[in-house]
């Protein structure tokens, strides 16, 4: 199956702003900005996640099994891709 990649093209000026604004490097305030961030201070919010607000990843639907099937890989010494 083909895959067609698409590639986003955030707001030049958010990105220079959020960059500068919270001194971070520019690849990363471009993944905020596609993340929908659209102020300094949401991505301040975002980037400075308080400990109530943090989500368990082993809540997740299918979280175990997709452990056990990193471990077993791991165990073979399989490649694994991670999307």
């Amino acid at each position: 199956m083909r895959k067609k990649w698409v590639v986003c093209h955030p707001d030049e000026s958010l990105v220079s702003s959020i960059e500068r604004d919270l001194n971070i490097p520019r690849l990363l305030a471009i993944l905020l900005v596609n993340r929908n961030i659209r102020s300094s201070e949401e991505a301040k919010q975002f980037l400075n996640v308080t400990e109530s607000k943090k989500f368990d990843p082993w809540k997740l639907k299918g979280m175990r099994e997709a452990v056990d099937c990193l471990l077993e890989a791991r165990d073979r010494e399989e490649k694994v891709v991670i999307y």
